[in-house]
């Protein structure tokens, strides 16, 4: 879908950003390990497969954008991070 939109992107190698941009938060352990610890991602996809639909101002539907976040990444890879630095 993103090659059909026409959109400039930068493919960055071992990531799986599937629906849109994103921006992750990334930290480093104290022996050079690189976690991500928190993701935000704009999906350009999902809101059009399901239908989803809203009425703005002028009266004419439009789809909306979704936003997954994971304000922590996952709660166990967050706590065993903190636990283990």
């Amino acid at each position: 879908m993103l090659i059909e939109s026409g959109i400039n992107y930068v493919e960055v190698a071992n990531e799986a950003a599937f629906y849109g941009p994103k921006i992750d938060v990334q930290v480093w352990s104290a022996i050079g390990r690189e976690f991500t610890i928190a993701t935000n991602q704009v999906d350009f996809a999902v809101p059009a497969k399901f239908g989803l639909t809203y009425r703005d101002k002028d009266n004419s539907n439009k789809t909306p954008l979704c936003i997954h976040r994971a304000p922590l990444g996952t709660h166990e890879r967050f706590i065993g991070f903190l636990i283990k630095h």
